[in-house]
């Protein structure tokens, strides 16, 4: 029978349960195979014993080629790679099984055998040779031999490479570059020179990490910062070589630094509260404007010429810096509502009061410090049931502040536009009074008697309008100042 299959090894998924595995290929007894289960995570192929592990039951011939491995134990499921692979391998003998006698007959099937049993040990020859590294096909390079030196301990530690001329190969010694000069600074990075010998690529400084961009030979440092020794807050400030990370004690003004080269950050946190004092030149701050520490801000300096700083980022629970934002809050709501409370608003030149209206959101906040700014925004959303009302006004009160008054308001005619959700915005600003929490009310309501519909539509249910996606708002902002 001729071999039709020119394969010599199938390699199937594991699941957990199933046991019985094909394979495509003749064998003549159960031993021709090998056959292994593979771990899908960790590669490592393990060989089975014949019987103990598995049994092969082999095709007929009229059946065809090939035949069945059952294992004992199903290979574990490796849908996921964490299981196992079933691996059979057919893997003969070099031997010639019939012999050939001087006289008499030779039985058809015994030769025809030994015609396969050939063929067959070329598909084998050709799988190894298939995993063996070789030459490219048109590759002029022949009688190239793999060195072996002359015992164990001359090959140890040592690699294959090409030698000087490029046309063999030789085995060469791994450099331990922690032994060889020019590693003498922290943080050179060695490349190979053209005569092979170990040469700086690139020398940073302390706490300094390499970013090296392909191709075009380049390279930059950038920090790593490390924490060094606490530094004693001074006039001067004295910046350390330990690291490039520091806490800073005690409260004496800063007014400049020291230590520092161009192109060095520095990290640091001030466990006291110290003032730093703006300098057009030392000590660089935004909006030209002292800060005020709170133990534990953060600051971030970067040296733009020697020992003269500019801060970058500040960080903290209170920072004194014009401008920044210190804390944002917001709430919003989208949900209907109803009053029938009127808010005066057509040709009324009167401050809205707590009691008209009705109130539909409220908002709290605890600044930081009493220089800093508050910022109030408010967005009011509705309209009415019936059409007898043409104004619809939004009021915004803080009765610390004012006890009945409104601080901020906003109005908008709905003479032309009540069949949709009609919408109220305003801003309001003030120096926070206090430390104290401070809670923010709006009242909104209309002109005349009727059904106020927050978030809603005209009509008479007050039916709530787009979803929810409508929504009112009040988001305050404290602002340094």
């Amino acid at each position: 029978m001729a071999v039709s299959n020119v394969t010599n090894t199938i390699e199937e998924l594991g699941d957990g349960s199933i046991v019985a595995f094909d394979f495509p290929f003749k064998i003549f007894q159960a031993s021709d195979l090998k056959v292994f289960k593979n771990n899908g995570t960790t590669l490592v192929a393990t060989l089975q014993t014949l019987t103990t592990d598995y049994t092969v039951s082999i095709k007929t011939a009229d059946e065809g080629e090939g035949g069945t491995v059952t294992y004992v134990v199903a290979p574990t499921d490796n849908g996921a790679g964490a299981g196992e692979n079933s691996f059979i391998k057919r893997e003969l003998a070099y031997t010639q099984q019939t012999d050939v006698p001087t006289e008499g007959n030779l039985p058809e099937d015994s030769l025809n055998n030994e015609y396969d049993r050939s063929r067959m040990i070329d598909i084998q020859l050709d799988e190894t040779l298939n995993r063996s590294i070789k030459f490219a096909e048109t590759s002029a390079l022949s009688d190239i031999d793999f060195p072996e030196s002359t015992s164990a301990a001359a090959r140890a530690s040592k690699v294959l490479a090409w030698n000087g001329a490029g046309d063999d190969l030789e085995l060469v010694t791994i450099v331990d570059t922690d032994s060889v000069l020019p590693i003498g600074n922290p943080g050179d990075i060695i490349q190979g020179g053209s005569g092979g010998d170990p040469e700086a690529l690139a020398v940073g400084g302390n706490h300094e990490v390499l970013s090296v961009f392909s191709g075009d030979g380049k390279a930059s440092w950038g920090p790593l910062f490390k924490k060094g020794e606490n530094i004693t807050a001074a006039g001067t400030l004295p910046i350390d070589t330990d690291g490039n990370a520091f806490d800073i004690d005690g409260s004496t003004t800063i007014t400049s630094f020291s230590g520092m080269s161009i192109g060095d950050i520095v990290l640091l946190q001030f466990n006291d509260a110290l003032t730093l004092t703006h300098h057009a030149t030392n000590l660089v701050l935004p909006y030209d404007s002292n800060i005020t520490t709170v133990a534990g801000d953060i600051a971030l300096f970067y040296c733009y010429d020697t020992d003269n700083v500019r801060l970058v980022s500040y960080f903290g629970e209170s920072p004194s810096v014009k401008g920044v934002i210190v804390q944002m809050v917001n709430t919003q709501d989208g949900e209907a509502a109803t009053t029938t409370t009127v808010m005066p608003g057509l040709n009324y030149d009167t401050k809205p009061v707590i009691t008209e209206g009705g109130e539909f959101m409220t908002l709290s906040i605890t600044p930081k410090k009493t220089t800093n700014k508050l910022r109030v925004d408010v967005v009011v959303n509705g309209n009415e049931s019936t059409s007898v009302s043409t104004v619809m006004t939004a009021a915004l009160f803080e009765t610390s502040i004012h006890a009945t008054e409104a601080l901020a308001a906003g109005q908008v005619d709905i003479a032309d536009h009540r069949d949709i959700a009609n919408q109220v915005c305003f801003s309001y600003w003030v120096t926070a009074p206090s430390t104290s929490t401070l809670t923010f009310r709006v009242r909104a309501g209309m002109n005349a008697a009727g059904t106020f519909n927050f978030n809603g539509g005209q009509g008479a249910a007050g039916g709530r309008q787009l979803g929810g996606a409508l929504t009112s708002s009040i988001t305050i902002t404290e602002i340094a100042g």
